[in-house]
């Protein structure tokens, strides 16, 4: 477990348990870790980075039919707080791992994976897919180049190997660079109350 944002103390902010309670002097006990976590609990809010799963358990989710990739990572400012890595990579990471270096999913099931799947399953009738009538949202990458470069100790790092982001048919980055071009909007599904 990392801390990842803890306003009330930014110094814990990307620091384990261990390096926690070695700043505060005390001993590492499980008991000492729990009283630390409450602590900052009560001091206000705090999110952190957990560790809990293992690589061959993703793998063979990964593989289901109906297994769907995406991030649960928030909206945060470049720079500010220390993130889960995923903020930045999740996508890459995937074609890179996954795809590239394992070939446990072929380039079209991952695609298919992040956009149309989804899509269907929330039911974005007009989103997911390459088709007429439907939003042009789309990624250029390079397969070969592809790559996530966030980690858990330096997690504010953009990918590599993605030459363009469009978004709504609109160029939202290029070559690495934001065009400032704002084309997105809110998506709601069936499930949104008036």
């Amino acid at each position: 477990f990392y801390v990842a944002t803890h306003p009330p103390n930014s110094a814990y902010e990307g620091k384990s348990f261990v390096e926690i309670l070695t700043m505060q002097g005390r001993e590492l006990t499980s008991v000492n870790a729990s009283e630390a976590l409450i602590d900052m609990l009560r001091r206000g809010p705090t999110t952190g980075l957990f560790f809990f799963m293992e690589d061959d358990d993703v793998e063979s989710l990964m593989q289901l039919p109906r297994t769907m990739i995406g991030s649960d990572s928030g909206v945060i400012e470049f720079g500010e707080g220390n993130p889960h890595s995923r903020n930045y990579g999740t996508y890459p990471r995937v074609f890179a791992r996954y795809v590239r270096e394992k070939q446990i999913l072929s380039v079209e099931e991952a695609v298919r994976k992040m956009t149309s799947l989804p899509a269907e399953v929330l039911r974005l009738h007009d989103r997911g897919r390459i088709a007429p009538g439907f939003w042009a949202d789309l990624v250029v990458f390079d397969l070969d180049e592809i790559q996530d470069t966030a980690t858990y100790t330096d997690p504010h790092r953009y990918p590599e190997g993605i030459a363009y982001v469009l978004v709504n048919g609109q160029v939202a980055a290029a070559e690495g660079e934001v065009t400032g071009c704002l084309a997105g909007r809110v998506l709601y599904g069936p499930g949104r109350s008036h």
